[in-house]
């Protein structure tokens, strides 16, 4: 009815005579679709809140363990005065003093190249991805090329590689 609301004479005098007191009462196509929307919206502000929540969470948890542990202030890390050396042979120091022990999948960092793995795991993961073809095929089939339809051309994109990322990793 609102809609037909186009000049004084055609618009009702009370407002409340334009709202719906039970819009749900019958379901329809329309609201069911309302009512689909409202649950995957809701599962998604969930969903970031919960992510927003861990980041944080891992946020502290680092900031602990750079400050209380290894002794380096958000100052000296902000101001570049500590470089990645010094921080990994504090914290293999504290590993191999059993101070501070850090063990990921019950293995305990024993040396440098095992806390270079682990950061860039995820990163190795992605190149091998992408330069083995026979781990993913990204070739995009068209009808013209070779005579199986599929092209030599392989198709990446920023929204492919998240997806992968976010998916497999």
């Amino acid at each position: 009815e609102l809609f037909t609301c186009v000049d004084e004479e055609s618009c009702h005098d009370s407002l409340s005579d334009y709202i719906i007191e039970k819009p749900f009462y019958h379901l329809s196509l329309w609201n069911f679709l309302i009512i689909l929307y409202i649950i995957l919206f809701s599962a998604y502000g969930v969903f970031a809140i919960n992510s927003f929540y861990n980041s944080i969470r891992d946020a502290f948890e680092a900031k602990y363990i750079y400050e209380d542990k290894l002794g380096i202030s958000a100052r000296k890390l902000q101001g570049g005065a500590v470089e990645w050396h010094e921080v990994v042979r504090k914290i293999l120091h504290l590993q191999h003093s059993g101070e501070y022990r850090i063990a990921i999948h019950g293995q305990d960092i024993k040396d440098e190249l095992v806390v270079a793995q682990r950061i860039m795991r995820k990163e190795n993961f992605m190149i091998a991805f992408f330069n083995h073809r026979n781990l993913l095929d990204l070739t995009i089939p068209l009808p013209w090329k070779n005579g199986d339809g599929r092209s030599n051309t392989s198709f990446y994109s920023r929204s492919l590689e998240w997806s992968i990322y976010f998916c497999v990793l």
